[in-house]
């Protein structure tokens, strides 16, 4: 994330005052906007980094979908806070590629949203299995 901070206020006086807005399911743009909205992409993307990160930090308010024993707690919080250290990293490399894509007003590459939502469920489906096992 500050990689993206540090390109946006580096190259701000380069981006054109109309950015794409929004992309549509093939990555081609769909709406224009403000330049500004590069702002707001790069706050969302803070906040839900932010938020996991604070979630990482309480393992109790988890919901494991499995018993917590003594047994198991060990490692289904290990596993836990491995899937989310995954989903902060997604969430990284999917703001970053919007960030920067927006920025050079190029169209994302066809494969963005399948890999992006590849890159958020496939490590809740693998962890979950994992969690589930470790009962």
């Amino acid at each position: 994330m500050l990689g993206s901070l540090i390109f946006l206020l580096v190259n701000w006086s380069s981006i054109p005052e109309q950015i794409p807005g929004h992309y549509g399911m093939g990555g081609v743009v769909d709406r224009w906007s403000s330049k500004n909205q590069l702002w707001v992409i790069y706050i969302i993307g803070v906040v839900i980094y932010i938020m996991l990160l604070l979630v990482e930090r309480f393992p109790k308010i988890w919901n494991t979908g499995v018993t917590i024993t003594a047994e198991n707690k060990e490692q289904v919080y290990h596993l836990l806070k491995s899937m989310l250290v995954t989903l902060k990293l997604a969430v990284v490399i999917i703001f970053m590629m919007l960030t920067i894509y927006s920025a050079l007003i190029k169209n994302l590459p066809s494969w963005f949203t399948v890999v992006s939502l590849g890159l958020v469920f496939i490590p809740m489906i693998v962890f979950g299995i994992k969690i589930i096992k470790s009962r």
